[in-house]
C-alpha cells in the first residue's frame, strides 16, 4: 500500500493581471512512525515560522454567557465576581469575562461605543469594580459582524463586505439573527474597518479592560466576496487579515486576545488564546457534548505551542425548565474534558446556583496545570477519543494520570494499561473522583466507566520508601502548584512536603504509601489538625494557605489501616 498526498491552494475567482505575481501557501511534509510526535512537531514548526510568543499563564475565572446570555447587568456581574472570590478564599486573580449583551440595545452587534442603564456608570466603572474585587476585567466584542444600523456602517457603508457579482452588502447566511435583524460583515481588508477595530480596542483599554474576546469572526468562502484589498484576501482567509489588525494593536495596548474562532493554524502568531471547539452549550445534549469534546481532544497539540487552548466554559448545573438536569456523571465528564485540554478554565454557571460538591469539581482544577492529555486512541477511535494519558513530571517519580471518557449510553470497559503501558510495577493507584486506592502488580487491570461519565486514575510507582501517592485537592493528584518541597529524608526517616492551599479548601486528604518494614510514628503540621484514616490516608482539617507537613516513620510491620 502507498500514500498519495494532494496539496491544493484555493484561488477561485482570482485573476492575475499581466506581469502580476501571487505567492501561494507554503507546505511542510514530514513522515514518521509516531503520529503524536508529528502533530506536536508540526505545531512547533508553525509557531517558529510565525514567531509566536505566548503569555506564560493559562487563565481561569468566570464568564457571564451561559448563565444569563444577554440578560446581564452590573449588579449580576459584580455579585458573581464577589461570590467567586468568596468561594475561592479571595486568592488568585480570576478573569471576569463580560460576554455578549453588555452593549447598548442588548444583542446589537457592532455597537461598542457604550452600554446602557443596566450598567450605571458605564463599562469603565464596572472594570474598576472588578479590579477592586481582585479580578481581571475582560470584555467581548464583535469586530466585523454588525446588525441593525450601527453608526459606523451609516458613516462608512463602503466598509461592508459585498457580494462578488453585485454591489449589495453581504447578509449573514441570508437569514435574521437571534434578534430578528439582518446582520452583515465588514470587510477586514478595508482601511475604515481596520481603523474602527483599533478604535474599539483603544476604547476598551481606556475603560480598563486588558483581555478581549473577539467573536463572530468566522467568514466562510472568502473568495465569493468582493474585498477592498484583493491580494490580501487571496493570500489567506480574511480572518487572518482581521487579526493582523487586532493583534498588533492589542500588544501595543498590553491587552490579551482570545480568538473565538474554531480553525487554528491560519491565525498562528496573531492571538494569545483560541477557542478549539464550538460552544459547550449544556442544554444541547450528549451528542453535542461528544462532538465538542472530540474537537477539543484532537487539537491538544496546539496548546502552548500556537496558543493557549480555550475549550469553552465549564458548566456544571442544569436548571429546569430551561436546561435539563445534569447528572453527576456528566458533570465529571465535562470537568475532565476541560481539565485534559490543559487550557483556559472558566466557570460558566451562576456562582450562586452551583452546589458546593459541584463547585469543588471546578476548584480542584485550580491552579491550572497547563499540560494537555494525549488522546491515545485518537487515530483508532470510532467516535470520541476515550483513552487519555497525562504525565505529571514534577516529582521525577514516573507518575502518570490515566483518564477514560464515555460519551455513550452504555457502560464501557477499558484496560488501565492502555493509558500507561510503560508504568513501573508495583504501583500505587488512586481513582481521583471516588478516592478509591488500590495496588497495581503484574497482570492486566480493567476499569468500567458508566454511561456519560468519566474516570481518572493517578498511578505512582512504589519507590521502596514512604512517599506521597497524591491528594484529593487537585485533579493531577498533586503537582508543584499544589504540593511542593516533596522529599524523603532516609537518615531521619521523615517524609516532608508543603500543601499550598491557594483556593480555600476546608480540608484535604493525602494518600501516603509505605512499604513493609515502615510504620508512621508522628505527624507535624503548620497548625492544621491532622488525623489518620483507613488505608494510609492523612486528613487535614482547616489547613492554612501554606501548610508544611512532616511525617516521621519507624521501622516495623504495620497494617495500612492505621
Amino acid at each position: 500500500t502507498g500514500l498519495r498526498l494532494e496539496l491544493r491552494g484555493d484561488y477561485r475567482g482570482f485573476r492575475l493581471k499581466p506581469g502580476e505575481r501571487l505567492e501561494g501557501d507554503r507546505y511542510l511534509v514530514r513522515r514518521g512512525r509516531d503520529p503524536f510526535r508529528l502533530l506536536e512537531e508540526m505545531a512547533d514548526e508553525l509557531a517558529r515560522a510565525n514567531r509566536t510568543r505566548l503569555p506564560r499563564e493559562t487563565l481561569w475565572g468566570w464568564c457571564s454567557w451561559y448563565s444569563r446570555a444577554q440578560e446581564i447587568n452590573r449588579r449580576y456581574v459584580i455579585d458573581s465576581a464577589r461570590l467567586m472570590q468568596k468561594r475561592l478564599g479571595g486568592r488568585g486573580r480570576p478573569l471576569v469575562l463580560v460576554d455578549h449583551g453588555w452593549q447598548a440595545a442588548r444583542g446589537t452587534l457592532g455597537r461598542h461605543e457604550q452600554s446602557d442603564r443596566r450598567f450605571p456608570g458605564g463599562m469603565k466603572r464596572l472594570a474598576g469594580e472588578i479590579r477592586a474585587l481582585g479580578g481581571r476585567p475582560a470584555i467581548w466584542f464583535s469586530p466585523v459582524r454588525y446588525n441593525g444600523a450601527p453608526p459606523f456602517l451609516k458613516a462608512h457603508p463602503e466598509a461592508a463586505l459585498r457580494e462578488a457579482r453585485s454591489d449589495e452588502a453581504l447578509k449573514y447566511r441570508e437569514r435574521p439573527d437571534e434578534n430578528g435583524q439582518a446582520s452583515y460583515f465588514l470587510d477586514p481588508t478595508h482601511p475604515q474597518t481596520r481603523r474602527e477595530v483599533v478604535r474599539c480596542l483603544e476604547r476598551f483599554s481606556g475603560w480598563g479592560y486588558d483581555y478581549v474576546k473577539a467573536d463572530y469572526v468566522e467568514i466562510p468562502d472568502w473568495f465569493a466576496y468582493r474585498h477592498h484589498d484583493r491580494r490580501t484576501a487571496a493570500n489567506g482567509p480574511v480572518n487572518r487579515a482581521l487579526f493582523e489588525t487586532i493583534y498588533p494593536a492589542a500588544r501595543r495596548l498590553e491587552m490579551r486576545v482570545l480568538a473565538c474562532i474554531t480553525f487554528n493554524d491560519r491565525l498562528a502568531g496573531l492571538k494569545d488564546d483560541q477557542r478549539v471547539a464550538h460552544d459547550t452549550n449544556p442544554a444541547a445534549g450528549p451528542g453535542h457534548l461528544a462532538a465538542m469534546a472530540t474537537t477539543v481532544f484532537s487539537r491538544y497539540f496546539y496548546h502552548r505551542r500556537l496558543q493557549h487552548n480555550d475549550p469553552d466554559c465549564l458548566c456544571l448545573t442544569g436548571r429546569p425548565p430551561k436546561k435539563p438536569e445534569m447528572s453527576e456523571g456528566e458533570a465529571r465528564l465535562r470537568t475532565l474534558v476541560v481539565f485534559l485540554s490543559g487550557g483556559t478554565i472558566l466557570l460558566g454557571d451562576d456562582p450562586a446556583l452551583v452546589p458546593e460538591e459541584r463547585f469543588d469539581l471546578f476548584r480542584r482544577c485550580l491552579p491550572v496545570f497547563g499540560r494537555t492529555g494525549r488522546p491515545l486512541d485518537l487515530f483508532e477511535a470510532d467516535g470520541v477519543p476515550a483513552v487519555h494519558r497525562l504525565e505529571v513530571p514534577d516529582y521525577g517519580d514516573g507518575r502518570v494520570l490515566a483518564a477514560f471518557t464515555n460519551f455513550t449510553g452504555q457502560p464501557r470497559t477499558f484496560r488501565l494499561e492502555a493509558a500507561a503501558p510503560d508504568l513501573r510495577r508495583p504501583a500505587a493507584g488512586l481513582e481521583l473522583f471516588s478516592g478509591r486506592e488500590f495496588r497495581l502488580e503484574a497482570g492486566e487491570s480493567s476499569v468500567t466507566v458508566p454511561p456519560l461519565d468519566a474516570a481518572l486514575y493517578l498511578l505512582v510507582p512504589e519507590l521502596g520508601h514512604p512517599w506521597l501517592t497524591g491528594t484529593d485537592r487537585h485533579w493531577t493528584g498533586g503537582f508543584k502548584g499544589v504540593v511542593d518541597r516533596l522529599a524523603w529524608e532516609p537518615a531521619g526517616r521523615v517524609l516532608r512536603f508543603r500543601f499550598r492551599n491557594l483556593f480555600k479548601h476546608p480540608e484535604a486528604r493525602f494518600w501516603i504509601q509505605w512499604p513493609k518494614g515502615y510504620r508512621p510514628a508522628g505527624v507535624r503540621t503548620s497548625g492544621a489538625a491532622a488525623a489518620w484514616e483507613a488505608g494510609g490516608v492523612l486528613r487535614l482539617a482547616r489547613p492554612s494557605i501554606s501548610e508544611n507537613i512532616q511525617i516521621s516513620f519507624k521501622t516495623g510491620e504495620v497494617q495500612k489501616d492505621v
